[in-house]
């Protein structure tokens, strides 16, 4: 069983013999060192739900992960308060409270980096390219079963492993080297794609080029190997977890009145079943403008699902530590209720909505057809093909230094085709995929 002096671990991959002197946590250093990556800044133009949106009011990758580290930090630290006064041998280990609620925020921080342009629909794009017979026929010239698994089951989890780990700072052993606590905590899923099923996953957290340092950061925690290629998760990640669902559960109903999806009457009615007994019914009365109605709303909902979900967190702690608790935390807290019914009304009314779903279309087939470009090409060179070969290095001249692989296996050389798709912007990819396809041509 996980116990918590090991998981709290500051170890770092590619550490260096000499530690920075500095007045920050090494947890702190973690959530500064993810703020100041160029793979975070570039999430202001990935989408959330509202794709290539103009309204300024409304969230993107960016402003989620920071709302969900915000409220991350929340969770932690109150799990913090309770865990030093559990075990107080902790304190001699130099951990403080504060310090759990600096791992789960930057855990937070970290959840949705490797996500690709236009979100989950973008993901899927670059899934089902593999799965075309242009695919098909790459994934044939692979000699390992496990390797064509990682890229029919292309997974921003796993590819935020890879950033964190590898394609921020990609000169230095373990990237950003964050340490081990964050790393785990960010991962949700914590297996192959080769090993999801097994597992018990929906979905895979690490791909075969960098399951050597994934396995050293889960083992360096004593968190168990479940089966060949899967571990267990990390308790701080269900934290992460809940941060996450919790905001984009809410935010998503606020969001959708700010763009005229939803009436303001809808917005208000599903956030006061959430803020309940919270609510000061003669403050909120006072209140005149409908945009702050609706945040004093959405704060009061935030508060009480922290305090619910800090409450389940510690009555699940035995089955955290033993790998027994699978499910999110939220599932047991006295508002999944109401919880359950926003999630059933965004599904219904906001996620297929006319404007999101053209713009998802649309970006389909933008990252459909950078994969064919890039993959094509790659592929054709590793056959050493003389038709295309100069139109194939060509394309593949574009794709900057750090995503290239000299001296890589062909399944390295794809995975780095992908690093390159999925860290473009929403509107890089859309401006690139139209230069390259003649839609747009950079003439005066």
């Amino acid at each position: 069983m996980a116990d918590w002096q090991t998981l709290l671990s500051s170890y770092r991959i590619g550490q260096a013999a000499q530690p920075e002197a500095s007045v920050r946590s090494e947890f702190q250093r973690d959530g500064d060192r993810l703020l100041f990556s160029a793979s975070f800044r570039r999430m202001q133009d990935k989408t959330q739900v509202f794709p290539l949106e103009k309204n300024d009011y409304v969230r993107t990758r960016l402003t989620h992960s920071l709302e969900v580290s915000c409220v991350g930090r929340s969770l932690g630290s109150s799990v913090g308060v309770e865990l030093l006064k559990r075990y107080p041998a902790l304190k001699d280990q130099g951990i403080q409270p504060a310090d759990i609620g600096d791992i789960v925020a930057a855990a937070c921080l970290a959840h949705d980096i490797g996500n690709p342009p236009f979100g989950h629909f973008g993901e899927q794009a670059m899934r089902d390219f593999f799965t075309s017979d242009s695919g098909q026929s790459i994934l044939e010239l692979l000699d390992h079963a496990d390797e064509r698994a990682d890229l029919t089951a292309i997974e921003g989890n796993a590819q935020g492993f890879r950033i964190c780990n590898r394609l921020e700072s990609p000169d230095t052993r373990g990237g950003l080297r964050l340490t081990a606590a964050t790393l785990a905590a960010a991962s949700k899923y914590p297996c192959t794609a080769a090993a999801q099923k097994a597992a018990n996953m929906k979905k895979n957290g690490c791909y075969q080029d960098d399951l050597a340092d994934f396995s050293d950061i889960f083992n360096h925690l004593g968190l168990a190997q479940r089966s060949e290629q899967a571990w267990q998760r990390h308790p701080l990640s269900f934290l992460m977890e809940a941060a996450d669902d919790i905001c984009y559960l809410i935010v998503d109903i606020e969001d959708a009145y700010q763009v005229g999806q939803i009436d303001h009457h809808t917005a208000l009615s599903k956030l006061q079943a959430l803020g309940g007994e919270l609510v000061d019914p003669a403050r909120f009365a006072h209140m005149r403008s409908k945009s702050d109605q609706l945040s004093y709303l959405r704060a009061k909902a935030i508060g009480k699902l922290v305090h619910e979900t800090v409450k389940v967190f510690w009555e699940s702690e035995q089955g955290l530590l033993d790998g027994s608790h699978h499910e999110p935390l939220l599932k047991a807290i006295p508002s999944i209720k109401q919880l359950e019914a926003l999630r059933t009304y965004a599904r219904e009314h906001i996620y297929v909505s006319r404007p999101v779903v053209e713009v998802q279309i649309a970006g389909h087939r933008v990252l459909s057809g950078l994969m064919d470009i890039f993959c094509s090409a790659t592929a054709n060179l590793a056959q050493n093909n003389p038709h295309s070969k100069r139109h194939d290095e060509m394309i593949l001249a574009l794709l900057p230094h750090r995503y290239r692989r000299e001296q890589g296996t062909l399944y390295q050389n794809l995975l780095g085709a992908c690093d390159y798709i999925s860290g473009m912007t929403d509107s890089y990819a859309v401006s690139l995929y139209k230069k390259l396809t003649g839609i747009s041509l950079p003439v005066n």
